[in-house]
């Protein structure tokens, strides 16, 4: 979604930096290096106020550029991919019908976490999918 937002604003170079040549591809490479370090001190705003204040305590450094945050949050994610699968991964396997108040609740706690496990790179086929769901139900 970020990504998606920083296209928008035509600021995407600002976090991926050949990722779409813009006015502000880099400081060197336009007219008003002034307009870049704004645009990227905005960028870099932005990122900030998007995430948890736990997370932006790991993250903060007031000398970055706003690509340096970005890749230190990008590698704080990816380097806990493996970990947060497995727990994902367990809460999928452990999750029963019993502990929701109907059918509907279950059903979408399920496909929350299938999503996330695809988001981790650990897809949930159709047919896990609907071996968990039964597997959950109760005798009734």
């Amino acid at each position: 979604m970020f990504q998606l937002h920083c296209r928008a604003y035509l600021v995407i170079d600002h976090i991926i930096p050949d990722a779409a040549p813009t006015i502000s591809s880099s400081p060197e490479n336009i007219v008003d290096p002034v307009l870049w370090q704004r645009l990227d001190d905005i960028v870099r705003q932005w990122i900030y106020s998007t995430i948890s204040n736990d997370l932006l305590n790991t993250i903060i450094n007031p000398d970055d550029k706003a690509i340096d945050a970005w890749n230190r949050l990008k590698d704080f994610f990816q380097n806990n991919k493996s970990a947060r699968a497995l727990q994902l991964e367990a809460q999928f396997t452990n999750t029963k019908l019993e502990d929701f108040n109907g059918v509907k609740p279950y059903c979408t706690r399920l496909k929350v976490l299938a999503d996330s496990l695809r988001n981790v790179g650990d897809k949930v086929s159709d047919n896990r999918m609907a071996f968990q769901l039964l597997k959950g139900l109760s005798e009734d």
